[in-house]
């Protein structure tokens, strides 16, 4: 199970080493002022402020800070941040968005839901997100995690690069056409990701 994830793992590196620079990850262990900077700048460079959420400094302290949660900060070589990832034990997130999204439903293993994803546009379609997706996974195995869960964008494409990605771990898809967290204005899917 872990050896074939580390070969499809080591094949994707070997291609991405080819054409992009070289990036890694971190699971971040404790929050500092930097770090929260840092994720602030990428924020404010990927989402739109009608998107952010009111309170964004506090969000991102008290989120980034739990230790039941999971952060990924993906690095350039240089140790430069550009990119983070944040996902939450799946029931905690979903007793939070039932009100929108109804046809949540109840989990029966270990589960995370990735609540966001974001990497600078400067440092995009560099093979980023495959070390940030590689990064997730073995630290929800390692939690003993069995199913990832998300709210993925159609309009950016991130919905098909996931199919791409993950193919038949994929266990479920569905779409809504105007998702709330995008202020009603774009659709998204919901995806389960079985993990090995």
């Amino acid at each position: 199970m872990t050896n074939n994830f580390e070969n499809q793992k080591n094949d994707r590196r070997e291609d991405r080493e080819k054409e992009s620079p070289e990036f890694n990850t971190e699971v971040l262990s404790k929050l500092n002022d930097r770090v929260l900077q840092d994720v602030l700048l990428i924020e404010e460079s990927c989402v739109p402020e009608s998107w952010r959420f009111p309170d964004e400094e506090d969000y991102y302290r008290n989120e980034l800070g739990t230790k039941e949660n999971i952060t990924i900060l993906l690095k350039t070589t240089d140790k430069k941040v550009v990119g983070f990832a944040l996902l939450e034990p799946y029931d905690s997130a979903a007793k939070e968005m039932r009100e929108d999204d109804p046809e949540l439903e109840k989990i029966d293993e270990p589960a995370f839901y990735l609540s966001i994803i974001d990497i600078h546009p400067d440092y995009r379609k560099k093979g980023g997100s495959y070390e940030m997706f590689d990064a997730i996974m073995n630290e929800m195995a390692l939690r003993g995690a069995k199913r990832l869960v998300l709210h993925a964008r159609v309009n950016n494409n991130f919905s098909n690069s996931l199919k791409k990605r993950f193919g038949e771990k994929i266990i479920k898809k569905r779409n809504i056409k105007k998702w709330k967290y995008y202020n009603y204005e774009e659709p998204c899917n919901y995806i389960e990701i079985q993990l090995d």
